[in-house]
């Protein structure tokens, strides 16, 4: 039902899907438990009790945020669901998490429970085998009915260690990478939960509808693995890069280990980062970090790389050393979106084209490692990279391009202007198409104008 009515405003389904996002492994098993229960399997106490408190906190959740956007009549007009906020919704996001971990590990534990009681009473079932029965026939049939037992409660045992086991190594690499790149807070998740947030509603789509980036972002189409857009400030480009990364997590969600698709992404015009968060090394450790989180093979590859961090160097020798080095191991699609590259340009050694060339040549090699790189800049930044050697790189210029945008947005704000409000008006609707044909035509693209 909470889903259903969600879908009528695109904001808040969109926020649903990415808590859904976070709790599909709980939401797999909910399943089964819910399966568990209609034909009459009671369910542990101890795992119903972190089930009920799980479903709690994700409704308050959702009831947090849509207080959040009541508070403000701007968040309204846009329909938007506030998972960005921080008035308690990271708080019941982090308890969240931390609950879907504690009913992995609890249901590890009651399956080596459920085992070890099983084979006890296998054992005392040889016994009374071996007591009861007086022909060879008839103890070799409840035999062999006993050993398909047993066959099945070592295969589930064998399951429940395994699990546990690479819950437990996966969560002591995650740990060691962690610590090794240096990962503090997610700075980038909620530049991206902002825009997202604040989006005008349909705008972006004419690039994601544009034939150019949709090679791009299909690996098996022959495209320049490095596409670019460019504009002077104020043209939208951050949110082009917001609705570029939530249109390449809903082709390529996270969680599907046998595709081998992952998706990653860094902003580095935001206002409130500082001097060192807007490093080409930052941007590549929190890049890296993210591509290990979907990606199991190229987890352990980077967790044994991690052994000696403080040969990583400075950017250009992390991006060697844990990307370059890895790729004709490693067969997986990695998509990295860099959001406001002109901050890079002062950087010594400007490190940034090598990595354009170690990518353009990673698709001309046809080795294991596909990375398809998405940009944003000013001109002046693209200049280099486009007549640089050995880059293959796509652009396409904002202005004329996105003037479907700019006509949306000046719709939006001629909605929220009470004089321009009523389109019943025939001198009213002459004045919105004035407006509109006149800004339109006039900023050429540019917001600020």
């Amino acid at each position: 039902m909470l889903i259903t009515a969600s879908q009528k405003y695109s904001k808040i389904f969109d926020g649903l899907s990415e808590l859904f996002e976070r709790i599909s492994t709980f939401l797999d098993r909910f399943q089964i438990y819910a399966r568990s229960k209609v034909v009459g399997v009671k369910i542990d106490p101890h795992l119903r009790r972190i089930i009920h408190d799980l479903l709690r906190s994700f409704v308050r959740i959702c009831a947090l945020s849509i207080k959040i956007s009541k508070h403000s009549k701007v968040l309204l007009a846009l329909e938007v669901f506030s998972f960005g906020s921080d008035k308690g919704v990271s708080a019941e996001l982090s308890k969240l998490e931390n609950l879907v971990q504690n009913e992995t590990k609890m249901s590890i534990a009651l399956i080596l429970e459920s085992t070890k009681i099983s084979e006890g009473k296998i054992t005392a079932g040889f016994s009374d085998v071996k007591s009861s029965i007086d022909t060879v026939d008839s103890k070799l049939d409840t035999l062999d009915g006993h050993m398909d037992s047993v066959s099945t409660l070592l295969e589930k045992h064998d399951l429940a260690e395994r699990r546990r086991d690479q819950e437990g190594q996966s969560k002591q690499r995650r740990d060691k990478i962690k610590a090794a790149l240096k990962i503090d807070k997610e700075v980038w998740r909620s530049y991206q939960e902002d825009y997202v947030g604040n989006i005008v509603p349909g705008t972006g789509q004419w690039l994601l509808n544009d034939p150019q980036f949709s090679a791009w972002a299909d690996p098996n189409t022959k495209s320049p693995p490095i596409f670019g857009l460019k504009a002077k400030e104020g043209y939208g480009k951050s949110y082009l890069s917001s609705a570029a990364i939530r249109h390449l997590y809903r082709l390529y969600p996270p969680g599907n280990q046998d595709a081998r698709m992952s998706v990653a992404y860094y902003f580095f015009g935001g206002t409130t980062f500082n001097s060192t968060e807007k490093s080409v090394n930052i941007a590549l450790r929190s890049i890296i970090w993210q591509l290990t989180q979907n990606d199991a093979v190229y987890q352990k590859n980077v967790a044994s790389a991690c052994d000696k961090p403080e040969e990583f160097g400075d950017s250009l020798e992390l991006w060697k050393q844990l990307v370059v080095n890895f790729s004709p191991k490693t067969n997986a699609v990695f998509y990295i979106v860099l959001d406001g590259i002109e901050e890079l340009d002062s950087e010594i050694g400007k490190p940034l084209v090598e990595v354009f060339r170690d990518i353009s040549a990673m698709a001309n090699e046809k080795s294991m490692m596909t990375v398809r790189l998405f940009i944003t800049g000013r001109p002046t930044i693209f200049s280099e990279a486009e007549t640089a050697s050995g880059v293959s790189l796509s652009t396409i210029e904002l202005g004329i391009r996105n003037k479907e945008d700019i006509e949306k947005y000046i719709e939006m704000r001629m909605n929220n202007m009470e004089i321009l409000k009523n389109k019943e008006k025939p001198e009213i609707l002459e004045l919105r198409d004035l407006i509109k044909t006149g800004l339109g035509k006039g900023t050429q693209g540019d917001y600020f104008q």
